[in-house]
This record gives structure tokens, C-alpha cells and sequence, in this order.
């Protein structure tokens, strides 16, 4: 896998480069196949399974930065506040009841331009 690394994860779209990782997916479906005692896989359940561990190790690495994330926002509140100290869970709290509250108020806002622009103001 490996070795076709680079023609498999090129973004190019391509008809040259299509057949490129074609012909490297089927090189891997077949040396896999090779080595394996469990029963063939198909090139759409190799392409499938190599996807899936692909998006798992995105969404674990993605939610790692955001932790890092908040926890740099918590040291950075809690360096510049004089009322005490907030708990990493009282600023996510914090923040989702703002956002949720922007959120309410644009929609409100919405729903008066659409009565206003019925009315014909």
C-alpha cells in the first residue's frame, strides 16, 4: 500500500491520473488478497474499509485539536480574568449559550424582514 500511496491520494481528477490510481488500487487488491488466509476482498470493499479508516483517524485527530483548542482558550480566559476562574465545561457551556442566542436572534430577524417585505415595507 505504501508504495501506491501517492497515486491513490492524488487529488487530481483527471482521465491519466484516474486510471493511474485504478491500476494502483488494483495492485493493492491484489497483493492483499495474496496475503491474506480470511477470504478475498474486493477492489470496493479495500476502497471502502481504507475510507472508513481514513475518516475515523480525521475525526479522532479533529476532536484532539479541539480539545487542545478549548483548553488553550481556558488557560488564555483564566490568565485574564479578575472574577475567578472558569471550568473548561463552564466556557464550552458559555459559548454554545451565545451561539445558540445569536442563533435565535437572526432568526428572528429573518422571519421580521419576511413580514415586512409581505407587507410591502
Amino acid at each position: 500500500m505504501a508504495q501506491h500511496f501517492d497515486s491513490i491520494e492524488n487529488k487530481k481528477t483527471d482521465g491519466a491520473t484516474i486510471k493511474q490510481k485504478n491500476q494502483a488500487w488494483e495492485q493493492v487488491a491484489k497483493a492483499f488478497n495474496a496475503a491474506t488466509v480470511n477470504g478475498a476482498r474486493t477492489l470496493l470493499q479495500l476502497k471502502n474499509s481504507y475510507n472508513n479508516i481514513k475518516r475515523k483517524l480525521k475525526n479522532g485527530a479533529t476532536i484532539k485539536q479541539k480539545n487542545q483548542a478549548w483548553e488553550q482558550v481556558a488557560k488564555a480566559f483564566n490568565a485574564a480574568t479578575v472574577n475567578g476562574a472558569r471550568t473548561l465545561l463552564q466556557l464550552k457551556n458559555s459559548y454554545n449559550n451565545i451561539k445558540r442566542k445569536l442563533k435565535n436572534e437572526n432568526a428572528d430577524e429573518k422571519v421580521s424582514m419576511n413580514k415586512n417585505t409581505q407587507n410591502g415595507y
